[in-house]
Order: C-alpha cells, then sequence, then structure tokens
C-alpha cells in the first residue's frame, strides 16, 4: 500500500478499513501508517461516529499513533464547545 495513493480515500472508508483490519486480528504497518495520516489530513470533515470507530480499530490492535490520537483529540475538543 502506498500513503500517496490514499489521498482520494474518503473519511468513512478510512475508519471501515481500519475498523475491517482490527476485527481480523491483521495489523498491516504501512496501511495503518497510511490511513493513519489520511484521518489526520481529514479529521475536521469527520462525522461522529468515523473519529470513534478509527480510534476503536488503532486500540483494537494496540496501534498507538500519536500523532492522529493528538489530531483526533483535537477535534473532539473543538465539536464540544
Amino acid at each position: 500500500v502506498r500513503s500517496r495513493g490514499l489521498g482520494d480515500v474518503y473519511k468513512r472508508q478510512i475508519a471501515n478499513t481500519a475498523w475491517a483490519f482490527a476485527t481480523l486480528k491483521r495489523p498491516h504497518e504501512t496501511l495503518f501508517m497510511a490511513l493513519a495520516r489520511a484521518a489526520e489530513r481529514r479529521v475536521t470533515a469527520f462525522k461522529t461516529q468515523e473519529p470513534a470507530n478509527t480510534v476503536r480499530a488503532f486500540a483494537t490492535l494496540n496501534w498507538p499513533d500519536e500523532k492522529l490520537f493528538a489530531a483526533l483529540e483535537r477535534y473532539v475538543k473543538l465539536r464540544r464547545s
């Protein structure tokens, strides 16, 4: 998976793809790094469920991504204000 190939991935597909791999317990380093960067770039366009699904997928695989989680945290704080 090439990260530059994820440029046109829609926000829901990011969460769904991450969750599909998490459900199968199949971490894929390159894919998850690319998904994290794509999600980070699109976090402000996420609807309420998409950040939750993305975090859940990464957490299920015990795959911490500080940049992604920081972006999601900022998003949640903005939505709450």
